[in-house]
């Protein structure tokens, strides 16, 4: 008895891609049908601020987005997200008020979500405890933490070289925005063109 798994065949990727192109002709449609209503109805929305301004107030929600989409297509969700960007943050913020150099608190930011990534997938994958009850737990904890260390209070006086790093402009447009693209692309690379175990 033959146990491979057989291969999908032409035929079955073909009806797949067509819905996943009418899908996203879809939505292309939709924000173009939702520019024109609200371009008709006031002139200054088709200005070219409007546009950065209504993309950069989404930056940052994108970003996190953008890698909860990869959460998802694994088949699990993350409800931690939130709070690790805040930890991410407090991170940050403690090294820079600490006098460390902005290139060095911004990789001590990035790689504390990392870690706290990195453990909920073990907790997940290695224990299999449900993703539910995992980033409930670590969303609660993480939550915890950066509440207790800033006393409910936002940190400021941040260096105008750290300020750039969140809200500079390359060719007038607004590096959250830059990012954003960037990391839409590398993920659609990831998820469209690499095969995981």
């Amino acid at each position: 008895m033959d146990n491979s798994i057989a291969e999908p065949t032409d035929q079955s990727i073909r009806p797949q891609r067509r819905r996943l192109r009418l899908r996203e002709l879809t939505i292309l449609v939709s924000v173009l049908l939702c520019y024109g209503v609200f371009s008709y109805l006031n002139a200054d929305f088709r200005t070219p601020e409007t546009a950065l301004t209504i993309l950069l107030g989404a930056a940052v929600d994108g970003l996190m987005v953008v890698g909860m989409t990869i959460v998802i297509v694994a088949g699990c969700f993350d409800l931690s997200i939130g709070s690790t960007m805040a930890l991410c943050g407090l991170v940050t913020g403690t090294m820079l008020d600490g006098k460390v150099p902005v290139p060095i608190a911004v990789l001590g930011g990035l790689l504390t979500g990392v870690i706290v990534g990195t453990a909920n997938g073990m907790l997940v994958t290695r224990l299999k405890i449900n993703p539910f009850i995992t980033t409930l737990g670590t969303m609660s904890i993480l939550r915890g933490i950066v509440l207790v260390a800033t006393k409910n209070s936002y940190p400021a006086g941040f260096s105008d070289s750290f300020l750039a790093v969140g809200w500079g402009k390359l060719f007038g447009i607004p590096l959250p925005i830059i990012y954003l693209v960037i990391a839409t692309v590398l993920v659609d690379l990831l998820l469209r063109r690499l095969r995981y175990l």
